[in-house]
C-alpha cells in the first residue's frame, strides 16, 4: 500500500463527449476518495481535443487513471496516446476498448466466441414476426439515442413505423452507425470485474420501459438489488461474464451487462463497458460493497490490476 500511495497518479475526466457531465462526477469521485486516503492524485479536465492528445498533460505522472465516458476515454484514443508515451494506464488497451465501444463489433466477436446476443434485425423488408426492438447508436454510452420500439412495421403502408423512423435519427445524432436488434424481455443484470475476479451481481429495475439515461441518473426510484441466483447460475453468470470481457481483449476492469430472458433463462450479452461509471450511484461501486469492499479499496484494486 506504501508504495501505491507514492505513485502520482492522475485522474483524467470530462471530455467532450456527451456523456461530459457524468464522466466529471465520476473523477471528482475517484479524486477524492484516493486524495483523503493518502494518495498523491490530481483531477485533470479534458476539456479539450488538444488537451487530450497533448504529454503535457500527462508530464509527470506514474499512473493515469481513467475517467473519460464515451468518445475519447473508450474508444481507444487515450489509450493509444498514452501507449505511445509508454505511460501506464488504468483498464483496458486501445485495441479492446475500441473492441467494446463498437457495439456492432463486440457483438460479432462474442457470436464468434459462442455468446448468446439479442438477434441484429434488418429493416429492408416486411418481417415474418412483428417482435419487438432496440434501436441505439453504435458508438455511445449512458444509454443516449437508445429507444425502444413496439410497433416497428407499419404493415398498411409495408415500410417502417413513423416511430421506428424518429427513433433511427435520434439514434443517428449520435454518429452515422445504428445498430438495430431484437428486444429480449426478462432481468437487467450487471457484472463488474476486476483483474480476474467477478464481483456479486446487480439486478436493475428500473421504473421506466428501460434502463435509460433517466433511469440511470434522475433519482426517480431505479431499484438495485443483489440478483436471486443460485450457486450454479452465479458460476455460469461469472463465468459467460468474463469469456466476453476477455473475447474482446479486456483486461484490468469493467462491467458486463446482460439480459436473463423471461422466456428461457437465457444470458444474453448486451455490451461490455471499460470506462463504467464511479458516482454515487454508479453500478461498479454498489458491486464493490456487495463484495464488502469500500470506495477506496475498489480503487486500490483497480490501481493494483494498472500497475502488476
Amino acid at each position: 500500500m506504501d508504495d501505491l500511495e507514492k505513485l502520482k497518479i492522475g485522474v483524467v475526466a470530462g471530455g467532450i463527449s456527451s456523456e461530459r457531465e457524468i464522466s466529471l462526477k465520476s473523477g471528482r469521485a475517484v479524486h477524492e476518495s484516493l486524495s483523503k486516503n493518502g494518495f498523491s492524485s490530481k483531477l485533470i479536465d479534458i476539456n479539450s481535443q488538444e488537451k487530450l492528445k497533448s504529454l503535457e498533460t500527462y508530464n509527470g505522472l506514474d499512473l493515469v487513471f481513467i475517467m473519460i465516458h464515451g468518445k475519447g476515454g473508450e474508444d481507444g484514443e487515450i489509450q493509444s496516446i498514452l501507449e505511445a508515451a509508454k505511460i501506464k494506464y488504468t483498464g483496458s488497451d486501445s485495441t479492446s476498448s475500441l473492441n467494446a465501444f463498437d457495439k456492432l463489433k463486440s457483438k460479432e466477436i462474442f457470436e464468434k466466441n459462442g455468446l448468446e446476443v439479442p438477434l441484429r434485425m434488418m429493416l429492408q423488408h416486411s418481417p415474418s414476426e412483428n417482435n419487438d426492438i432496440v434501436i441505439k447508436p453504435l458508438r455511445e454510452g449512458s444509454s443516449f439515442g437508445v429507444s425502444i420500439i413496439k410497433r416497428w412495421w407499419d404493415y398498411k403502408k409495408s415500410r417502417p413505423s413513423l416511430e421506428t423512423e424518429e427513433a433511427l435519427k435520434e439514434a443517428q445524432k449520435y454518429g452515422d452507425g445504428v445498430l438495430i436488434e431484437e428486444f429480449i424481455e426478462g432481468k437487467e443484470l450487471t457484472v463488474a470485474i476486476v483483474g480476474e475476479s467477478t464481483y456479486p451481481a446487480i439486478e436493475i429495475i428500473s421504473p421506466n420501459e428501460f434502463y435509460d439515461f433517466s433511469a440511470k441518473y434522475d433519482g426517480i426510484g431505479t431499484k438495485y438489488i443483489p440478483a436471486n441466483l443460485s450457486s450454479t447460475e452465479t458460476k455460469k453468470l461469472s463465468e459467460i461474464c468474463l469469456k466476453a470481457f476477455k473475447s474482446l481483449g479486456c483486461s484490468g476492469w469493467g462491467r458486463v451487462d446482460l439480459i436473463k430472458s423471461k422466456n428461457d433463462g437465457i444470458l444474453y450479452i448486451l455490451e461490455v463497458n471499460t470506462v463504467p461509471g464511479m458516482t454515487e450511484t454508479s453500478l461498479v461501486p454498489k458491486a464493490a460493497r456487495l463484495a464488502e469492499l469500500s470506495f477506496n479499496d475498489l480503487l486500490v484494486e483497480i490501481i493494483k490490476t494498472s500497475i502488476d
